[in-house]
């Protein structure tokens, strides 16, 4: 079909199933055409949907009190302008126990998003078994041919109530981007225990002259950050200027990352691999260095402490392992162990 706005929009619903269905719009013009969108509802099941659309190709949301609970979505191939899967960013009510499984999303401007404006609470989402390929649209779109973004704000300054985000899980991620993955919060630290487990990212050359991408993933205002096995790589032929960083963490608390593999963005830059800016109680273990990476971790900002890296493991004595900035004040919680 073609529609020009929501396709299937189900609303204050319980005990859905909806399966073996293909929904089919412009993905240039559909500009208001989701996918599927499921609206205040319980117990909800997609499964085996192939689903291509200009806008969000299946959204959870929140117009009312009534919350999203309950939702499991498997098995599904989806292509979108804006996002595959997403949850918000009307987010009036909570979500509780979200299930985004097996799923193969294709040509997504962005490929996975949980967006919280209106004060509701997100908890108990998982993401797993997800392939993600993730291409930029024109800049009218939602969207930075981004793999992932979690973000919590206010829609109005004055009427909007504050929401959260917490306890969120992907696994066994596979994804190719363009534009940097983030996690987000402008209303201080309403993002909690968030955690990726075997999570690969590629970076790709972006499509159009307004370059956006930096970093590979960035995580702001988090606290309960986790990242095991995850691996980070980057075009090497067709590269763009501004990358940087594969993780930069800024004022995050409580971060582990382990297992990691990953460099800069660019062969030749003085980025270090990993920035963490204003984090504390953070422990970095079992990383692997590229060889053309001269700075493994830096640390800045005067509310960094209680940093240890724990076997790191480098390829070269010019290596610098640890760089601490000068504004960093209690620099004795920074600590290397071999």
């Amino acid at each position: 079909m073609e529609s020009s706005f929501w396709t299937l929009h189900l609303l204050r619903c319980r005990e859905v199933l909806i399966q073996n269905m293909s929904i089919y719009s412009n993905i240039e013009q559909g500009v208001n055409a989701d996918g599927i969108d499921i609206n205040s509802c319980q117990d909800v099941t997609i499964t085996n949907c192939k689903i291509s659309t200009g806008d969000d190709a299946i959204a959870l949301k929140t117009r009312y009190e009534d919350p999203c609970e309950n939702i499991r979505v498997s098995n599904c191939v989806l292509t979108s302008s804006s996002t595959a899967l997403k949850l918000g960013t009307e987010s009036f009510g909570d979500f509780r126990d979200i299930r985004f499984e097996n799923c193969q999303v294709l040509n997504s401007n962005r490929g996975l998003s949980i967006v919280v404006r209106n004060g509701g609470t997100v908890e108990d989402v998982l993401f797993s078994n997800i392939s993600i390929e993730c291409k930029r649209r024109h800049f009218n779109w939602w969207g930075n041919g981004d793999p992932i973004w979690i973000y919590l704000t206010k829609k109005h300054p004055t009427k909007s109530k504050v929401g959260f985000i917490r306890n969120v899980v992907f696994e066994n991620i596979s994804a190719t981007g363009m534009g940097t993955s983030k996690i987000e919060s402008t209303e201080g630290v309403r993002i909690e225990n968030i955690r990726f487990s075997n999570f690969n990212l590629e970076m790709q050359q972006e499509d159009y002259p307004d370059k956006r991408a930096d970093l590979a993933f960035y995580a702001s205002n988090v606290k309960g950050l986790i990242m095991n096995n995850c691996n980070v790589d980057w075009n090497e032929k067709r590269t763009e200027q501004k990358w940087g960083s594969a993780l930069y963490i800024s004022d995050c608390s409580d971060v582990k990352v382990s297992n990691f593999r990953g460099r800069q963005g660019l062969l030749d830059s003085e980025s270090p691999a990993l920035m963490l800016s204003n984090t504390n109680i953070v422990t970095i273990q079992n990383y692997l260095t590229d060889k053309s990476t001269k700075t493994a971790v830096k640390v800045e900002g005067a509310e960094s402490k209680n940093v240890t890296l724990k076997n790191i493991q480098w390829l070269s004595d010019k290596q610098e392992i640890l760089i601490v900035e000068p504004e960093v004040i209690d620099k004795t919680s920074i600590q290397y162990i071999r």
